[in-house]
C-alpha cells in the first residue's frame, strides 16, 4: 500500500527483523517503521487481557525487567495450566519490551532510532543522519550493557538487556564506519544515492488538514462572510443617506446618519 516491498526477513533470538525497501517519501517510511511496535503491542494487550480474564492479573507484571518465571499465581490449576500462565507472562513482557522500549529509545536499529534516522536523512542527508544517529546510539548501547552488568539479579534476567545493548553498539559502529568510508550505498538503511535523491525530493501526497486546522478555516470563512454582510448593509445605508442629502441637504442628517457616514469613511480609508 505504501509502495515498499519486503526484501528479506532475518530471525534471531530476540525476534525477527524485516528489511523493507524505501517508500515514496520519508513519512511513509516512518509509518512502516511504526507498524512494527504497533503489531508487537497486540501481543502485550492480548496477554494482559488473557491474564485478567483468568483472574491472575498482577500490576507488578508491568515491570519488564522483573523475574519472568518466579511468580506465584493464586490458583489450584494443573501444572500444564500454570505453564500456560508463565507463557502469558513471557508474552506480556516481550510485548512491552518490543513496543515501548524499542520505540522510545532513539538508538538505531531499534524502532525509535530508525524513526530518527529516516527523519534526519530526509532533511539533512544520509551522511549527517548516519553520524548523528551513531553518535546517539553508541552511548545508549554501552549504557544498556553497563546497566545489565551492574543492576544485579541472575544472568538470565539480564541477558536480554545485555544482548540488546550489544546489538545497538555493533550496528551503530558499523553505521559510523560505513559513513566514514563513503559506503552508505551498501547499508540496508539506505538505497543507492541516485535512488535516494529521487525519494528524498519526491513530492509528498496531499494530506487532509487536521481537526483544529479545519476548525480555524471554518472560523475564518464565517468571519469573512459576516464582514461582507456587514459591509453590504453599511453600503445600503450610505446609499439611502446620500439620496436623502441630495433631496433635503446635508443639514437634514440625524446624528445616527452622520455616524454611519463616518464609519463608512473610516472603513474606506482602512481598506
Amino acid at each position: 500500500r505504501l509502495g515498499a516491498g519486503c526484501d528479506s526477513i532475518v530471525l534471531w533470538p530476540l525476534g525477527g527483523a524485516a528489511y523493507c525497501g524505501r517508500a515514496s517519501n520519508y513519512l511513509d517510511d516512518m509509518k512502516i517503521t511504526f507498524m512494527g511496535p504497533a503489531i508487537n503491542s497486540l501481543f502485550f494487550i492480548g496477554a494482559a487481557v488473557a491474564l485478567a480474564s483468568a483472574g491472575q492479573w498482577k500490576w507488578h507484571l508491568l515491570n519488564p525487567w522483573g523475574p519472568w518465571f518466579e511468580y506465584r499465581f493464586d490458583t489450584a490449576w494443573s501444572p500444564a495450566a500454570q505453564y500456560g500462565l508463565y507463557a502469558l507472562v513471557a508474552c506480556l513482557k516481550f510485548g512491552m519490551i518490543l513496543t515501548a522500549f524499542t520505540l522510545l529509545l532513539p538508538a538505531y536499529p531499534l524502532d525509535g532510532g530508525r524513526l530518527l534516522l529516516t527523519y534526519v536523512s530526509a532533511h539533512h542527508g544520509r551522511e549527517r543522519a548516519a553520524n548523528v544517529c551513531s553518535m546517539i546510539g553508541l552511548p545508549i548501547g554501552v549504557a544498556l550493557m553497563a546497566w545489565a552488568m551492574l543492576r544485579g539479579g541472575t544472568i538470565a534476567d539480564n541477558a536480554l538487556l545485555f544482548m540488546i545493548g550489544l546489538w545497538v553498539v555493533m550496528d551503530n559502529y558499523q553505521l559510523r564506519r560505513m559513513a566514514a568510508v563513503g559506503a552508505l550505498d551498501q547499508h540496508p538503511a539506505f538505497p543507492p544515492e541516485a535512488e535516494w535523491a529521487s525519494l528524498r525530493y519526491r513530492e509528498e501526497p496531499e494530506r487532509r488538514p487536521g481537526w483544529f486546522a479545519r476548525w480555524r478555516m471554518r472560523k475564518r470563512e464565517a468571519e469573512k462572510r459576516e464582514h461582507h454582510q456587514q459591509r453590504a448593509v453599511l453600503e445600503a445605508q450610505v446609499d439611502q443617506i446620500l439620496a436623502k442629502v441630495s433631496r433635503e441637504g446635508i443639514g437634514s442628517l440625524t446624528p445616527d446618519e452622520r455616524r454611519v457616514l463616518d464609519e463608512a469613511s473610516r472603513q474606506k480609508r482602512d481598506s
